[in-house]
């Protein structure tokens, strides 16, 4: 293991990372020790929007905290919500009717996960979720449930584009049955979707 030290950092490009960090954008820092140019990139913490009720949405919550993400969470059911606040960087969210869901505000570095076993409750969700710039949206069901999801979102206008943007059956591991397990599945495929190099050497 090496260790630079900068004895004169430059106060503004630290601000700008950080300022560009704090506004969910990536950053990089370039270091100039000996013979090289060393820049080291920084991401910002991925927020992950789950929406859904049940074991599932609920190992999700939990695990997803444990792994890094930043949770939020939407459900119809206020005991579900009750259970995984304490995984949530920000008050969980009622959902109230099926074609009345929040708007969504979700960065290029948020994902988004539809974790219901009565899919009515999804379309509204993941329209809106696709009229942002969320990096990944999947949704939990079978092959079948995908085709049939799709199908419904291109009835209801989603354009061709978007429908792509949606990832499902989600999980790298198809045809589990634990809910642990299903969401540790899930999460790895939304790592896979964000991962990064931190960090890159360029000799000069």
């Amino acid at each position: 293991m090496s260790i630079w030290i900068d004895p004169d950092p430059d106060l503004t490009t630290l601000l700008a990372a950080h300022d560009a960090l704090t506004a969910r954008r990536p950053a990089s820092l370039t270091f100039q020790p000996e013979a090289q140019h060393i820049t080291i990139c920084y991401q910002p913490k991925v927020t992950l929007c789950l929406a859904g009720r049940g074991a599932i949405f609920r190992a999700t919550a939990r695990v997803g905290k444990a792994t890094g993400f930043n949770i939020q969470s939407y459900s119809p059911d206020l005991t579900d919500l009750e259970a995984v606040a304490a995984h949530c960087s920000e008050p969980p969210t009622h959902m109230r009717s099926i074609d009345n869901v929040v708007k969504l505000n979700l960065a290029p570095t948020s994902g988004v996960l539809t974790l219901f076993h009565d899919h009515d409750w999804e379309p509204a969700f993941l329209t809106a979720a696709l009229a942002t710039p969320a990096g990944f949206i999947g949704a939990l069901g079978s092959q079948k449930t995908q085709t049939a999801r799709i199908a419904h979102l291109a009835e209801k206008g989603i354009s061709e584009h978007d429908l792509k943007r949606v990832r499902g059956p989600i999980g790298l591991v198809p045809s589990l049955r634990d809910a642990n397990l299903i969401a540790v599945s899930a999460l790895a495929e939304v790592a896979q979707a964000f991962a990064y190099d931190q960090q890159k050497v360029i000799d000069a």
